[in-house]
């Protein structure tokens, strides 16, 4: 009689809390960053344009994270494109304050992408644990 294979842990917000507070946290900036978008189209142009680019680019950003950055991307990338890739998208929010002359909102936005950034660092939500991962199977 052969014993099956253990389990292969999984990461989920109940059995990791930073990757739970971090992936808050880069959900909060995604917001962040589209609001901080449309707030500065809509201070950086007038009349037609300001409604066209403070809407649409906001649109477009969102349309570009569904389909590339977000946990339930429909299309698939190497994980550490999509890391640098989601980052760069994020920290256009703390550019466009900056460019409002908002610079401690982009500061405390740029400042909540590095830390999100960091807790979810090798986490996948309801993905495997990662192959070095130090943690005891039975723990999890």
């Amino acid at each position: 009689m052969t014993t099956p294979p253990p389990e292969t842990p999984t990461y989920s917000p109940a059995r990791n809390g930073a990757g739970w507070v971090g992936g808050t946290l880069i959900f909060i900036a995604e917001l962040a960053m589209l609001v901080a978008i449309g707030y500065w189209a809509f201070h950086a142009f007038d009349g037609a344009v300001q409604w066209v680019v403070g809407l649409g680019v906001p649109l477009a950003v969102a349309v570009v994270w569904g389909l590339f950055f977000s946990p339930k991307a429909s299309v698939t990338m190497p994980k550490a494109a999509k890391l640098v890739g989601r980052t760069l998208i994020l920290l256009a929010g703390p550019a466009a304050l900056w460019a409002s002359d908002q610079t401690e909102l982009a500061i405390a936005l740029a400042a909540v992408i590095v830390v999100g950034t960091v807790l979810t660092w090798g986490w996948e939500p309801g993905g495997q644990a990662p192959a070095s991962s130090s943690h005891d199977s039975r723990i999890l």
